[in-house]
């Protein structure tokens, strides 16, 4: 699995050079740096702090099975992000430190000394903006761990399916789009797990569409709509539209200041997995 091979290269963490880095440089990292501002120093270490707690706690994660998509999905997710904020870091302290290993003490140079302040700025907003990011990568693990823990083999446990497709602010189910098809196409499989399997259905959405009259309803769909493709129907023992009590990832409140803040595609990709359908399994396969 892609995850856990690129897990290990980037085992190094941020107390050594990335392998992209390594291109550039075998030694660079903060320590090598002329000169460094007390302010650049406490937030590489808070940077470095956060990156090194996120990675060892994506790396001890139980590898998920193959049928379970989203979770492998967010994992993937996350260390693809990881290995991206690491090397932007990294492109950035390359040159900072080759400016500053062109100047000698007794080189009187104020525009190279400015633009290596310049430099040491822009570097220190960066990095602010990337432990920003590292805390939303964090918020995925979160969810990804309470992912691990959806399976058929307990009751109790939950089946999630996060690509089914309805009509907008309506009930009725879009199956034209490849994904969607294979998301219900999921839950016909698992419901025929085994003659045993019972399950309640839930429908979830994000805050955007927080409505329980349409959330019920689209839990119905579902139900109609297996027992329309083969499902006995006292497979089925209850129906919930839960709207947006229960986000799988934490969404910011409409119209606040985080969620005018926050990227476009960030936002939708919460949404996208907050809008979701769940078994819960009520009797598992014996």
């Amino acid at each position: 699995m892609k995850i856990i091979i690129h897990l290990y290269l980037i085992l190094f963490v941020l107390s050594s050079c990335s392998t992209a880095s390594k291109k550039n440089s075998e030694n660079s990292d903060l320590n090598d740096l002329k000169d460094v501002s007390s302010e650049l120093s406490k937030v590489y270490a808070e940077y470095k702090n956060k990156y090194n707690s996120l990675f060892l706690n994506l790396r001890d994660l139980p590898r998920p099975e193959k049928s379970d998509g989203l979770t492998a999905q967010l994992l993937v997710r996350i260390d693809e992000k990881l290995g991206d904020s690491q090397q932007l870091i990294y492109d950035h302290l390359i040159p900072l430190e080759m400016a500053q290993k062109k100047l000698t003490p007794t080189s009187l140079d104020p525009q190279a000394d400015n633009n290596i302040e310049k430099m040491n700025t822009k570097l220190i907003e960066l990095i602010k903006s990337e432990i920003s990011n590292l805390n939303n990568y964090n918020r995925d693990l979160e969810a990804a761990k309470k992912l691990l823990f959806y399976s058929v083999k307990f009751a109790g446990s939950y089946l999630c399916f996060t690509d089914l497709n309805f009509e907008n602010d309506s009930s009725k189910i879009v199956l034209d789009h490849k994904q969607s098809k294979n998301a219900f196409e999921r839950m016909v499989l698992y419901a025929n797990k085994c003659k045993d399997f019972k399950f309640e259905i839930h429908n979830h959405t994000s805050r955007d569409n927080d409505k329980a009259d349409l959330s019920l309803k689209r839990a119905l769909a579902v139900k109609n709509k297996l027992i329309q493709s083969g499902i006995k129907s006292d497979k089925i023992v209850g129906v919930k539209g839960l709207a947006a009590n229960e986000s799988l990832i934490v969404e910011p409140a409409l119209g606040s200041l985080e969620e005018k803040n926050m990227e476009k595609t960030e936002l939708e990709y919460i949404r996208s997995v907050n809008n979701r359908i769940e078994f819960k399994v009520i009797q598992a396969c014996q």
